[in-house]
Parts: C-alpha cells; structure tokens; sequence
C-alpha cells in the first residue's frame, strides 16, 4: 500500500516543482524589468526607430504576454477545450488528469523525438561561443575598447547561459522523469528575454559612453556614430 502510495504522488510532486519553477520564471522576468526600466527609457525610448530598437522591444515585451498565458495554462484547474478556445483561438484536446488531479494542463505521454531541437539549439550555441571567441582573440586582443569589452562580456555571458540550460533541458528530456520535461522551458524564454535585452541596453550604454569621452569619430555626412578599431570596423547608431 505504501509502494502504491508513492508512485501515485510522486508524479504530483514532480508536477508541482514544474509548476514552481515557473513562478519563479516570471519573478525574474518582472524583477529584472524594475531593475532595468530607468536605463531602458534613457537608452532606447527617445531613440530613433532601428533594427536594434525594433531587436529590443521584440524581444522584451512578448515574454509579458506568453509568460502569464503559460502560467494560467498551468495553473488553472478544471481547464477544457472551451476555455482553451476562448483566449487562444485554437482547439485543445482534453486528457485524462494523473493521480491526485494536480491542476492545470500538462504532458502525460509523448515521443521524445523533441530532443532533437534542444540537441540542435545546444550544437548552435555552442558553435557561436567558439566562433565568438576565436575572433575576439584574433581581432580585438590588442584593441579592447569600452564598446568591444561591453559586447564580448555579454555576448558570451547569454551563450553561456543559455547553453548551460538548454544541456540542462537536454538531459532531462532524456534521462529525467516524464512529469519534468517543462521544468525549463519557461526558464529558457525568460532568459532569452533577460539576456539579449540586457546586452542592448549594456552596449548601447557603452556607445554613449563613448561618445561623451571622446572616443568615436564621424565618416562622410552621416550623423551616426563609427567606432574604429584596427583591422576592422564597428557601428553602432546611438539615436
């Protein structure tokens, strides 16, 4: 009877860990938009509009919509195919819950042929990383400037990141319990969010800093900042 016992809540307090996960998920999110909002007024909303400024605000502002609608999704008891219908416009097929019916919706079986698209995310990150530091040693080593320093730390801290959850997504798509297969994945769209919009705003910070030092000079009749390093060259528009 006790054996019995643990394999039915087993699966529930797994269950719910994924759903903590979560909630946490959207504590950073919400957190990380306090901290940075005064520096993304003062760097992005009175600038022009750009494919940066268009960059950031794709990637800031969507986590704020598909993030509650992924906490509703799993939070949300008693959810059938016509609430599902209701919000999202699409049909939803209803599953038998598992034991001790946790709310909300979740995966009960399924072919982990999805391993191949965090397999792929993983070889990608990885390449980029490499890629990224051959040619910050190979280019930049002598010429490490505000603006370069500001883009390589970063860029390299959100590969990193990123790559150390997706292996983490990785490993539990093939080794882990069925009921944990989600436990990252609002994490991960979170820290897509988090990272690239921090590296925006960390650069763009940079290249003003720049500017106000003295550091940059302008080509021909263009009003936009170019930074020249040796061997190569960088723009960046401020505005």
């Amino acid at each position: 009877m006790e054996v019995s016992l643990d394999l039915e809540t087993t699966p529930a307090i797994l269950l719910q860990k994924v759903k903590y996960m979560n909630v946490a998920s959207m504590t950073i999110l919400v957190f990380d938009y306090l901290l940075s909002f005064e520096l993304e007024v003062s760097l992005v909303w009175g600038t022009k509009w750009s494919f940066s400024k268009v960059f950031f605000l794709c990637s800031r502002y969507p986590p704020f919509l598909d993030v509650p609608l992924q906490l509703w999704y799993s939070l949300t008891p008693n959810m059938n195919i016509n609430t599902g219908g209701t919000f999202l416009g699409i049909a939803m097929a209803e599953v038998a819950p598992p034991p001790l019916s946790v709310a909300g919706c979740y995966l009960i079986d399924g072919s982990k042929i999805v391993v191949v698209a965090f397999i792929l995310v993983v070889f990608n990150e990885t390449v980029l990383v490499m890629c990224t530091l051959w040619v910050g040693v190979t280019r930049f080593r002598h010429s490490w400037n505000h603006l370069i320093k500001t883009l390589y730390c970063d860029g390299i801290t959100y590969f990193v990141f990123l790559f150390l959850i997706s292996a983490g997504n990785l490993a539990i798509l093939i080794w882990g319990p069925l009921e944990l297969v989600d436990l990252f994945n609002t994490f991960l769209r979170v820290m897509h969010s988090v990272l690239s919009t921090r590296s925006v705003l960390h650069v763009r910070a940079a290249a003003r800093w720049e500017l106000q030092s003295g550091r940059t000079s302008l080509a021909g009749t263009s009003a936009e900042p170019i930074f020249r390093i040796p061997g190569t060259t960088v723009e960046y528009t401020v505005d």
